[in-house]
């Protein structure tokens, strides 16, 4: 039996770079960006591209806030370790 599955990504993001994946029925898409304003878009850009609705974001220190707001209103988000 063939079981269909959304696709997920990640977003572990830095100080100065956000590591992102898709998870794609066992198949992983991998990219970087960095942390900008303007990556963030990209980076948003990129998952709905990919078909890919729902990311898990792992907050660290600050950096995470701005980049919520920026996919919050086009993916669903999950915070982790806020």
């Amino acid at each position: 039996m063939n079981e269909y599955r959304d696709k997920a990504g990640s977003i572990d993001i830095h100080c100065k770079v956000m590591a992102t994946n898709i998870l794609d029925n066992g198949e992983y898409m991998t990219r970087s960006f960095k942390a900008s304003k303007n990556e963030y878009y990209k980076l948003r850009n990129w998952f709905v591209e990919n078909d890919c609705k729902k990311v898990l974001l792992e907050a660290t220190q600050v950096y995470w806030y701005q980049l919520y707001l920026a996919l919050c209103g086009s993916l669903r988000v999950i915070v982790d370790n806020p």
